[in-house]
């Protein structure tokens, strides 16, 4: 009990929260160089310079949004650990390892993401459809984490960094990996079983906010007597936290991943 109140002691939520700062800092910037990147077009949409200096700048907004899961766990991982280049580096490690472990559990390739109809397995026996549970993580599919796999990766990473940078145990054929260069090994190991728990809970996790969300869209579409700023800034919210690795520029409505 008193573990658990030191982990949800005030010290903690105020390191955590100047840790989620310093990602939360950088989205007004994000939001504004997209505002921009739409609004030029208006001046005038036959001037071909103008269409490039726009979608420039508007990319440069989606970068942003694009990747805020790896921005957390760069910005917790580096806060957290007691040298900030030593848990950076090891948070990143954790969120590659995690995104390409959870789509391998499930054995999902590139293709299955753009095949509306591609099914896979869960753990524990259900049947899931693979479009809406995983999406492309830099270059490998993986489970639709959000920006939550960037703060678990960037507490693995802190943590695994912080315990085991002085590590002096290893016998002497095996010292080269004392130190530092042991962190890299915990890092393998706990990021695998972060993944396994994650594979299984997950999609029963995913499940709820795709049926949310399509409840949200649903209502959303219904509303003509309601004013829809609420559910857009719902929508543009949900949207940033459950789906950052793969933004949607068609403006349809899709589950989790779609903006209005």
């Amino acid at each position: 009990m008193n573990k658990l109140k030191q982990i949800f002691s005030f010290d903690f939520l105020q390191q955590f929260g100047k840790a989620l700062m310093v990602v939360i800092a950088v989205m007004p910037a994000a939001g504004l160089m997209i505002s921009v990147g739409k609004s030029l077009p208006l001046i005038n949409s036959d001037w071909s310079w103008l269409l490039t200096t726009s979608s420039v700048i508007e990319n440069i907004g989606w970068a942003i949004i694009g990747n805020l899961h790896l921005l957390f766990a760069v910005a917790i991982g580096g806060s957290w650990a007691r040298e900030r280049a030593g848990g950076a580096f090891a948070a990143v490690t954790s969120f590659i390892l995690i995104n390409r472990i959870t789509g391998a559990v499930f054995g999902v390739s590139g293709e299955m993401l753009v095949d509306p109809e591609a099914m896979v397995n869960t753990l524990i026996g259900s049947e899931i459809p693979v479009m809406g549970y995983f999406v492309e993580v830099i270059g490998s599919p993986g489970l639709n984490l959000g920006v939550f796999v960037g703060i678990i990766a960037g507490f693995l990473g802190a943590n695994a960094y912080n315990k085991y940078h002085n590590y002096r145990k290893l016998p002497d054929a095996l010292s080269f990996f004392n130190g530092q260069r042991f962190v890299p090994f915990v890092v393998i190991w706990w990021s695998v079983q972060v993944s396994i728990v994650l594979a299984i809970f997950w999609p029963l996790v995913q499940t709820g906010i795709n049926s949310l969300w399509a409840m949200d869209c649903k209502f959303a579409r219904h509303s003509t007597h309601i004013s829809s700023l609420p559910l857009w800034n719902f929508r543009e919210i949900i949207t940033s936290f459950w789906s950052t690795s793969h933004v949607d520029h068609s403006n349809q409505l899709h589950p989790v991943r779609g903006y209005l």
